[in-house]
């Protein structure tokens, strides 16, 4: 029934009232229990992830676009405290199900709507304490030509690196920007920077600043080849002074 109930959650007629009260009646506790107990049914734990996804979506409509300032605190409310209860329960599900796409691009889903509408102090959770950047990256290159989960997992993790630059180290150390440069080059998928415009600039960047640390590299060896030469040579030249001595 909470399966079949919570994505109409994503129609703006709802107003949220729905979703606070379910929220305030536990259904969150229900999902998680859900992903424990049934961790090994990929069908069951992907319709969980999206009953999360549509309580963190709560009120948001692709056709329509509200200002709605109650609206908005409601989905933020809703969200901080999805993520508090269920968090680490959609994390232990990606690595449980990380062969199952479709889990992985559920999950990817969730790790959107957690980072677009989660208070900073619970995103800094997620990408520290819950590791969820890590499972983000797992499912990335264990589905490297799924175009589903490459899209949805380079979203996420693109919308974490635009959070703060604490974040946007731990996805670069991740090899997130890897990825996400990637599904540009090689699948043509490019959500992640159009909705994500400064990653664009971040992964280009990254491109030539690796080049020139490789260029970098390359003079430091230079030179220490030349000073490895240099200093055989002043050898040379002490030891035909002592012959000449001698």
């Amino acid at each position: 029934v909470v399966f079949s109930i919570l994505p109409v959650l994503s129609s703006l007629s709802i107003r949220g009232e729905m979703a606070e009260a379910m929220v305030d009646a536990g259904v969150l506790n229900s999902l998680v229990n859900a992903l424990e107990m049934f961790k090994s049914d990929g069908a069951i734990c992907a319709d969980a992830l999206d009953a999360i996804q549509a309580i963190c979506r709560t009120g948001l409509d692709a056709a329509i676009v509200t200002q709605d300032e109650q609206l908005i605190a409601l989905r933020g409310t809703l969200t901080d405290e999805a993520i508090k209860t269920c968090a680490r329960s959609v994390v232990a599900c990606g690595r449980q199900c990380v062969s199952n796409a479709v889990v992985c691009e559920a999950i990817a889903g969730v790790a959107l709507a957690f980072a677009e509408f989660g208070d900073f102090p619970n995103i800094q959770y997620l990408v520290g304490e819950c590791e969820m950047v890590d499972v983000l990256v797992q499912s990335c290159v264990k589905h490297a030509n799924d175009e589903g989960v490459q899209r949805a997992t380079t979203c996420a993790l693109a919308a974490y690196a635009v959070c703060d630059g604490s974040t946007k180290r731990v996805v670069e150390s991740l090899g997130g920007f890897a990825l996400i440069k990637r599904c540009v080059n090689e699948l043509n998928v490019d959500d992640a920077v159009r909705l994500f415009p400064p990653v664009r600039r971040w992964i280009s960047s990254s491109k030539s600043s690796s080049r020139t640390g490789d260029q970098r590299r390359r003079r430091d060896d230079q030179r220490e080849r030349a000073e490895a030469e240099d200093l055989n040579a002043s050898d040379d030249d002490i030891i035909d002074d002592a012959t000449l001595g001698d």
